[in-house]
């Protein structure tokens, strides 16, 4: 293990040791020498176990990671915002849907981001709207259209984000469905031209 800090008259250092019963542990050493000017005369040293505490951000660690995964393999833009405003989670999707420079999510500043997307709307005021409702309401969740001013359709998902029972945040996502809503325009299109031809009592073909 590398020291963490040495120096003259104090050492801290992390240290595989082992126990009488021939057990290990990861143990902090740090060391203090009583008298400076002479650190090798006299000197206190305190060993701490610290094995628990490395299993638990190791544990931390992973469970930051997968989230991280999970995150980056959906196809939705995800952005979590907590009780304050404040920006703690987005993937990349979310930057590329909206396009949202990264000097803004440096900030984690959740209004300067609103903005931005907001800008982005056919009817701005209507969006903005919506967002104050969600956030004076912390506990309603919201599924909804967005129908954005270069003619891109987005589905917007909104929900709390709580742990326990408690809520500390709003978790968003957004998944741009403008090639489905026009497949469907196209299906209903032709269902109508069908049921009409139908009424006339005429034959219809087919010609591919």
């Amino acid at each position: 293990y590398t020291a963490i800090t040495t120096g003259v008259g104090w050492y801290e250092k992390e240290l595989l040791m082992k126990r009488r019963d021939g057990s290990t542990f990861l143990a902090l050493v740090r060391g203090s020498a009583l008298d400076r000017t002479s650190p090798e005369s006299r000197s206190i040293w305190v060993v701490g176990d610290i094995t628990e505490r490395k299993q638990a951000e190791a544990s931390l660690s992973y469970s930051v990671s997968l989230t991280n995964a999970a995150l980056e393999s959906t196809a939705d833009g995800i952005l979590i915002v907590d009780r304050n405003g404040k920006i703690s989670r987005w993937n990349h999707r979310f930057v590329d849907l909206w396009k949202v420079p990264e000097e803004l999510l440096d900030i984690r500043v959740d209004d300067q981001v609103l903005s931005h997307v907001t800008a982005q709307m056919a009817d701005p005021d209507a969006f903005l709207r919506r967002v104050t409702e969600l956030y004076e309401h912390p506990g309603e969740s919201s599924l909804d259209t967005l129908s954005l001013a270069d003619g891109r359709i987005i589905e917007r998902y909104s929900q709390p984000q709580k742990i326990g029972d408690d809520i500390v945040g709003r978790f968003w996502s957004f998944r741009d469905i403008t090639a489905r809503k026009a497949a469907e325009a196209r299906i209903l299109r032709l269902t109508h031209i069908y049921a009409a031809l139908s009424e006339t009592n005429q034959a219809i073909f087919r010609c591919t």
